[in-house]
């Protein structure tokens, strides 16, 4: 073979055909051969002795990187070329194989995942008393970290007495025995380790995720349950209804004047107007309320962007609530939110109305809403005119 066609793996043959002589060389060739056909010989990259091989990181998508070496490329195959080319034989060998885990049909994800190895080999393995030594280098599996447990685990595969090989069988290690090939079977062990515990993974991220959606179908329940209540029962108006629709206007306009609801001056750009509402609160249920009364007006009604709205109460246990409502401008509920926070205002519902004028505002449209809650805020004395102005 021309010297410029050769690859690690046929250097380190032919270093190992010169050494026929030793039984251990030709057993180690041919099982080198074998592992090139099933993985694909540029699967098996050689790793120098002199430096230790730290984890690697695995992407969410199963590709992986080694760190060592770090070169690529035609450097990389130099790199190579030179550990190959540079190792004697009966010496110390130290490889890693890039294997494929197929995930299970329950898991979330169905791409194959790839899974690093590194196998340091004895002195003229497999005639070697000591068995060879396995790391895991990922420091992901698809989407989860690499754990101590199953980092150990690949770490302790031929250190287990026959006592324990035979009480727990595959599931804890394997026999090593003297002057045998195992190095595929060492790798398979490994995809088998790591492909129970990736399901065990993802079966308890599938559990987390119900958890989570039946926490928050809870919440949006007991939100409508509390609706639903304020629906039926207020006490403001001293009497119930059964439905919203049933409230006279003057109820609700009762309540806007019990609660001292304001609204501020407008502000106009480009023909797009921007008004800031606010009032005080002393229950949580009286938010929908002053919404619906806000909505009442026809004008309001009509506005493209109604009733952007952050509020903040103390319940009845006396515990501080907070909700916002972006009402179709995104993040602008985040920002009023934001705005009661810094000022430091409790025990108020803001809300801003916005007419579109048909010319796009760009980020000035954040900036004006902003302001018009401050406007309603300092008209309603909830803060002082001209205070924190970097708002």
């Amino acid at each position: 073979m021309d010297e410029a066609d050769s690859t690690p793996l046929t250097t380190l043959s032919r270093t190992l055909e010169a050494a026929s002589d030793e039984t251990w060389a030709a057993q180690l060739a041919d099982e080198l051969l074998a592992l090139s056909s099933i993985y694909d010989e540029e699967s098996i990259t050689l790793l120098p002795l002199s430096h230790s091989v730290t984890p690697v990181q695995a992407s969410h998508t199963g590709a992986s990187r080694l760190s060592t070496p770090s070169a690529s490329g035609s450097a990389n195959k130099d790199l190579q070329l030179a550990l190959a080319r540079s190792w004697t034989p009966g010496a110390i060998l130290r490889l890693s194989f890039k294997t494929q885990l197929e995930p299970s049909a329950s898991s979330l994800t169905s791409e194959p995942l790839d899974l690093l190895t590194a196998v340091t080999l004895p002195e003229r393995y497999p005639a070697s008393e000591h068995p060879p030594q396995l790391q895991l280098l990922n420091r992901f599996v698809g989407g989860h970290p690499v754990d101590h447990i199953v980092f150990g685990k690949v770490l302790r595969c031929f250190l287990h007495d026959s006592k324990v090989l035979v009480e727990k069988g595959r599931a804890a290690g394997l026999e090593w025995k003297q002057g045998e090939s195992i190095l595929f079977e060492a790798l398979e062990w490994v995809k088998e380790s790591l492909s129970e515990w990736y399901d065990a993974k993802e079966q308890e991220l599938q559990m987390r995720t119900v958890h989570m959606d039946a926490e928050r179908e809870a919440k949006v329940f007991v939100k409508q349950q509390e609706t639903l209540k304020a629906n039926r029962h207020v006490t403001e108006f001293g009497h119930e209804s059964s439905d919203t629709s049933q409230r006279s206007h003057q109820d609700l306009e009762a309540l806007a004047k019990k609660l001292k609801l304001i609204s501020a001056e407008p502000i106009t750009d480009r023909k797009s107007t921007f008004i800031g509402h606010c009032c005080h609160l002393t229950d949580p249920a009286q938010v929908p309320l002053i919404i619906e009364h806000l909505l009442s007006d026809k004008r309001i009604a009509r506005a493209a962007h109604p009733k952007i709205h952050a509020w903040t109460c103390s319940g009845p246990n006396g515990v501080m609530q907070r909700d916002c409502d972006d009402d179709g401008e995104t993040t602008a509920g985040g920002r009023l939110a934001h705005l009661l926070q810094i000022l430091n205002v409790e025990n108020v519902l803001v809300v801003v109305t916005r007419w579109f004028g048909g010319i796009h505002l760009g980020p000035n449209r954040f900036k004006h809403i902003n302001r018009a809650a401050r406007d309603a805020l300092e008209a309603g004395g909830f803060v002082a005119d001209g205070t924190s102005t970097n708002v």
